[in-house]
Parts: C-alpha cells; sequence; structure tokens
C-alpha cells in the first residue's frame, strides 16, 4: 500500500511544480507587458502635458481626445495591475501546495489532515508535523471551525473522526490558547466539557460526525498523557 502511495504523491508534487512553473511564466510576461505599458502611458501623458502648454486646449480635434483616451489605458492598466495580483496569489497557494500536503488555505495558512486509524499520541502527531516543518493546527473561527470539520468528515466512515490539534486547555482559568500562546478566538466545547482536572493544561482535539448535523461535533481537551486520536490537523 505504501509502494502504490509514492508514486500518486510524487505525481502530486510534479503536477502542482509544473502548474506552478506555468504560472510564474506567465506572471513575467504580465508584469513585462504591465511595465511596458506604464513606461508608453508615462510618455503620453508627458507628451500630451508638453502639447496643453504650448497650444490653447480649446484647438485639441473634435476627432481626438487626449484625455479620454489616457482614462480608457489607465483602466486598462489598473486591470493588467489586478491581474498580476492574482496571478501571484495563485502562486502562493501552489507554494503552499507543493511544500505540504496542503487541503485547503484558510487566511493564508495552509492545512491538512495526517490520518493514523491505528491511533497516536499528542506527542506523535506534533512529530508527524514538524517533518514538514509544520505544527499543530488552530482553529482561528467559527467559519474555520466548519470547514475543519468538513474535511474531517469525509474520514470519519465508521460514524466519527477525531484528530489532535495544537490548541491548549487550562484547566486553572478554564481558557483555551493557541499555538502562540494567544486566547483562542472560538470555541464549541463537546457536552460536558471542560471539565475539572487536576492538571496544569491538557492537550485539545476536534471531533467529527459523519452526519453532518450530528450534535456529536465539537472540540475536546485530553488530558491522559497516553491518549490517542486517529489523525492530527497540521497548519503551515
Amino acid at each position: 500500500m505504501l509502494i502504490a502511495a509514492i508514486p500518486v504523491f510524487l505525481m502530486r508534487n510534479f503536477e502542482f511544480a509544473a502548474a506552478q512553473a506555468r504560472e510564474q511564466h506567465d506572471c513575467i510576461k504580465l508584469r513585462n507587458v504591465y511595465d511596458s505599458m506604464c513606461q508608453s502611458w508615462t510618455n503620453q501623458n508627458s507628451e500630451t502635458q508638453s502639447h496643453a502648454e504650448s497650444q490653447n486646449r480649446s484647438r485639441v480635434l473634435t476627432s481626438h481626445n487626449p484625455q479620454r483616451s489616457l482614462i480608457a489605458e489607465s483602466i486598462a492598466y489598473d486591470k493588467l495591475w489586478s491581474d498580476v495580483i492574482s496571478l501571484q496569489q495563485r502562486i502562493e497557494r501552489l507554494e503552499f501546495r507543493s511544500e505540504g500536503i496542503c487541503q485547503f488555505l484558510y487566511k493564508g495558512k495552509c492545512f491538512w489532515i495526517e490520518a493514523r486509524f491505528d491511533g497516536i499520541t499528542c506527542d506523535q502527531a506534533r512529530d508527524i508535523c514538524s517533518a514538514y516543518e509544520a505544527k499543530l493546527g488552530n482553529v482561528y473561527s467559527e467559519n474555520h471551525y466548519y470547514m475543519l470539520l468538513g474535511w474531517l468528515r469525509v474520514l470519519a466512515t465508521d460514524g466519527n473522526f477525531q484528530a489532535w490539534l495544537g490548541m491548549t486547555y487550562h484547566p486553572q482559568s478554564r481558557s483555551v490558547s493557541l499555538t502562540d500562546g494567544s486566547e483562542a478566538p472560538f470555541i464549541k466545547w463537546r457536552p460536558g466539557h471542560p471539565r475539572n482536572v487536576v492538571t496544569s493544561s491538557c492537550s485539545m482535539g476536534l471531533r467529527a460526525s459523519r452526519k453532518w448535523r450530528s450534535p456529536n461535533q465539537h472540540l475536546f481537551h485530553a488530558c491522559a498523557n497516553r491518549e490517542e486520536l486517529r489523525g492530527v490537523i497540521c497548519e503551515k
């Protein structure tokens, strides 16, 4: 099974690299066209101003309106610049995906799920993400929470799926922090959580159900040292 998976993984990386190269080429071409048009526009604008200074504007031929022409060209340049920025953003997305196994982006951060159906501890989960120079994932908003649930739901073949997160529950203050130590902006606890536990901190996970309307989907804390879940959400 592993042998069969390797060519697929390599093929995905080759596809990403090829697409990235094509878009980088397109972006360079657009930049060159944009720079050339900007230079042309600057020269024409300068010539028009010089002409206006030497002659009365009322004598400009009615068959040609330099000002209207300049406005039209300015709109065209803005459109070109918009295309350049769009290509740059697509290149960044491809770079994220080629460096890891990115399933989706959220506010510039790459997320993917590593399934380990035999079960892994939180330390093992952290090592899996670290292999990609990534970290355990956070939940940044309600919208992000439901996006993650959607991806986990695909793996819930026997009814539910639970994956490690990088967030930490602090029993003494009953608060939750992200991997950078800041306060978690969104929490949706499982029924009965958070519990009163005698420990300084607890790791956290996310549970999804195969049935998207199921109420048994939530964040939870896992305080046992050797507790195992079936996957991990990585963030880069």
